[in-house]
């Protein structure tokens, strides 16, 4: 009688500790607790949703880099940060201590470090926007629209209404090129923006450096616009207008061939190899394997 007993409490204990078992990897297999630091929405529950965000632009710029931005949420809160590019050769912007030298001659600033204080305040404030150093204005630009589409993402998971885990950021630009002067001192200048992956908007200029340093417009040049106009029956502005049209509204993806303008035939050549420069650097460089994954 006395071993039936001891057997029954053996195996009561035995369920009492495997229920417990379960329950103790139920929970620790469960969604975590949102962590008190986390952002919450207008319900309460957590703004963001778990899981790695990421956001690429979708060309180079006009630097010759691809950016990206990579966040990780774990219980509501963005814990790891990752913001880096990669050029049309697969080199990663880190990696590159060419560029970051160069980067510092021209802007004085240093571009690792940059990019160290971008990370930590989306860390510290857990969402876009930051601090930005002298001289690093270009990268903090792009940067800031790549973590508010990572974190827009993390967003709607967050609202329970999708799971897209990357998104594409259309890159704008602006894409610059310049030639050398000419024999009379003058240098073309193209600028283009994109906008939905066409050019949106074109400024073709041609300047020249004066002996105290300053810059001047050939279509605002009174004294040139009257000699030109009396050769070619038109004036810069509209030859510049009328170059521009050529372009507005294409992708770039394959050669243009450019019409002359009528007594502007320099400047529509110039145009033209302004344009292939501009071709030249907007590239769908590919991203490195697993580049949205910590």
């Amino acid at each position: 009688m006395r071993k039936r007993t001891k057997s029954r409490i053996r195996r009561a204990l035995t369920i009492v500790v495997t229920c417990f078992s379960a329950a103790m990897a139920f929970t620790a297999c469960g969604p975590p607790e949102t962590d008190p630091g986390a952002l919450r929405g207008d319900d309460g529950s957590a703004l963001y949703g778990d899981g790695t965000w990421a956001a690429a632009f979708s060309h180079t710029n006009s630097y010759g880099w691809r950016p990206f931005a990579v966040i990780r949420v774990r219980a509501g809160l963005i814990d790891q940060v990752r913001l880096d590019a990669v050029d049309a050769a697969g080199n990663r912007l880190r990696d590159v201590e060419s560029y970051i030298e160069q980067y510092r001659l021209v802007s004085g600033a240093q571009l690792i470090d940059a990019l160290a204080g971008f990370e930590q305040s989306v860390l510290t404030r857990q969402r876009a926007g930051m601090i930005v150093p002298s001289g690093t204005i270009d990268w903090a630009v792009q940067y800031d629209l790549l973590l508010r589409a990572a974190i827009g993402l993390a967003v709607t998971a967050g609202s329970g209404e999708g799971i897209q885990s990357v998104a594409t950021v259309a890159t704008a630009g602006p894409y610059l090129a310049y030639d050398d002067p000419d024999r009379l001192g003058w240098r073309a200048e193209l600028t283009v923006v994109y906008d939905a992956g066409a050019v949106a908007a074109v400024s073709f200029i041609e300047t020249r450096e004066q002996l105290d340093g300053t810059r001047i417009v050939k279509r605002d040049t009174q004294a040139y616009q009257t000699r030109f106009g009396a050769f070619s029956g038109t004036d810069s502005a509209t030859v510049s207008a009328a170059l521009a049209d050529r372009v507005v509204g294409l992708d770039l993806a394959d050669r243009v061939e450019v019409d002359v303008q009528s007594g502007a035939t320099l400047s529509s050549n110039r145009f033209g190899v302004l344009i292939e420069r501009v071709r030249a650097l907007r590239i769908d460089a590919s991203l490195p394997r697993r580049w949205n994954r910590f």
